[in-house]
């Protein structure tokens, strides 16, 4: 059963070093020491912290009033379209989010860096089909179809409350695997993967709160709102990339580790 919740956690996250695991706890980066791995999860416990206290504050306000209204919709067919447009709107950003870790993935299945170029090229292309449908949706739609404009602004508006929910359980993990790797116990590949998921359950947490936040300004404002979640979206997955840029250009470190060895 433990094994199970593992491996649904790290296909939903695509937690980049799950490869690592088929073959025990071991680290990616052989130079890493227990001591070191502390010091990082106690720096981040802080920001883990911060960011769940305020999303479980206005967890409330974000979340009754859209629910509310999708329970008194009176139409069957309204409510079987708005569920159907809200998966939309939940799962294609939520895609773009899960398509940057898979790209993240390269580096640590692969060791040849043709093999490398060629698959980060494949799901670079994913990635950008599905930031593409996930800003045509939020932007486009609802100027090509001005008929559902209110049924794509419920949409939204619930995308964005459960966006906001489900990073509360991203942020309760990050907070969790934080706080174990700050523990005695284990060794040095134990710490590593509980900082590592925490590390990534953080990003995911992050990521779904602002597009969640973005969202519901679309009960203020529906263009403003819109132009919100669309700006995020996009800004959130060039953060990693430009991150990961910079990491490439990083020739220093050469990695000893690899799940395909």
């Amino acid at each position: 059963m433990r094994s199970i919740l593992l491996a649904i956690y790290c296909r939903l996250t695509n937690y980049r070093f799950r490869k690592l695991l088929k073959k025990g706890l071991r680290p990616y980066y052989p130079d890493l020491t227990v001591e070191a791995i502390r010091m990082k999860a106690g720096a981040s416990l802080t920001s883990v912290s911060a960011f769940l206290a305020f999303v479980v504050a206005v967890l409330p306000l974000v979340a009754s009033k859209e629910f509310d209204i999708l329970f008194r919709l009176s139409s069957e067919e309204d409510l079987h379209h708005t569920i159907w447009c809200t998966a939309l709107a939940f799962f294609l950003p939520y895609s773009s989010f899960w398509f940057e870790r898979y790209i993240s993935a390269v580096s640590v299945e692969f060791i040849d860096e043709s093999v490398r170029k060629a698959k980060r090229f494949r799901r670079s292309s994913l990635l950008i089909l599905s930031l593409a449908a996930s800003v045509f949706l939020i932007l486009g739609a609802p100027s090509l179809w001005p008929s559902w404009g209110e049924l794509l602004k419920l949409a939204f508006l619930l995308a964005g409350a459960i966006m906001t929910v489900l990073s509360v359980a991203f942020f309760l993990f990050a907070l969790e695997f934080y706080d174990s790797a700050t523990g005695w116990r284990g060794d040095v590949g134990l710490h590593f993967h509980l900082a590592s998921m925490a590390s990534n359950s953080y990003l995911f947490g992050v990521s779904l709160a602002l597009m969640g936040a973005s969202l519901t300004v679309c009960a203020a404002n529906f263009v403003i709102g819109r132009l919100l979640a669309a700006c995020t979206l996009v800004v959130l997955i060039a953060m990693t990339e430009i991150e990961r840029a910079l990491w490439d250009l990083d020739t220093k470190e050469t990695p000893t580790t690899s799940a395909s060895t």
